[in-house]
């Protein structure tokens, strides 16, 4: 297949590009860079200029558009407006668009106006917060960090909004099938959800906390007092085996915790 990858120099799209250029496909990369895996095509160009983009995609057909860094409608605006076409295009989005968090609008407006000015078949395929080797954002590692030495941390709004969390293995494998089954003419629904594990921020760290670091705790600085969910090391149920599983890639992709494993229950 000849493949269009916007992104795809690291992390999720890194993994999707490493596999799909062992399939024999023709892939280009196209980000800010140029960069990306090694046996591929790069264009190093800002997606958000159209004046950029006309003169590597106008008149170019593609058998899949993958989309991993695409923001909100206009970035899709932009890249329709190139002249580029394809078979299907592949929206990477978030389970959080319909939460009132940033990115949620802006990926909600991108997929608003994919479903009402789409050129092309398309499929949005929707992930939570990817944990996993090289994730560039550290999340996790940000908060055992600051727990570990007692200083404080930011957590956006209450804390208590729906977190969605995804192993970065999940979401490559649920993209590579979906180009696959495009391109053998498969039909497949407009919008895949990748299911994961459901918490939020103030969960996630109550586990990491009580589970790794020990009671600590944590401060909601909007109203100084405390946040709804206690961060103590009873709260933390060891015997569900999600949150165990969880607790387990943690230690296998974030060095910092690497300390902490003997302390497990595993």
């Amino acid at each position: 297949m000849n493949i269009l990858v916007i992104g795809g120099n690291r992390f999720a799209g890194k993994g999707v590009v490493e596999h799909l250029v062992t399939e024999d496909n023709n892939v280009t990369l196209l980000n800010r860079t140029g960069t990306g895996p090694s046996g591929c095509k790069y264009i190093k160009c800002d997606r958000r200029t159209d004046t950029q983009l006309i003169p590597f995609l106008s008149n170019h057909k593609y058998d899949v558009i993958l989309d991993m860094c695409c923001y909100d409608s206009t970035d899709i605006k932009t890249l329709f407006d190139s002249g580029v076409t394809c078979n299907h295009y592949i929206l990477m989005s978030t389970l959080l668009t319909k939460e009132n968090t940033k990115d949620g609008e802006s990926k909600a407006s991108a997929e608003h106006y994919l479903g009402s000015s789409a050129m092309f078949p398309y499929t949005i395929i929707r992930s939570g917060y990817m944990l996993g080797k090289n994730n560039p954002r550290k999340r996790i590692q940000y908060y055992v960090e600051q727990m570990k030495e007692k200083n404080p941390f930011n957590v956006n709004s209450s804390g208590n909004e729906p977190l969605y969390v995804n192993d970065v293995e999940d979401v490559i494998t649920t993209i590579i099938n979906v180009v696959n089954l495009t391109h053998l003419g498969t039909s497949y629904r407009n919008i895949i959800n990748i299911p994961g594990f459901n918490t939020n921020t103030i969960e996630l760290i109550s586990i990491v906390n009580g589970t790794i670091l020990g009671n600590y705790t944590v401060t909601n600085k909007q109203t100084d007092t405390p946040f709804d969910i206690p961060i103590k090391h009873q709260t933390v149920s060891l015997n569900n085996n999600t949150l165990n599983n969880l607790i387990r890639k943690l230690t296998r992709h974030y060095t910092l915790i690497h300390h902490y494993e003997k302390i497990l229950i595993c």
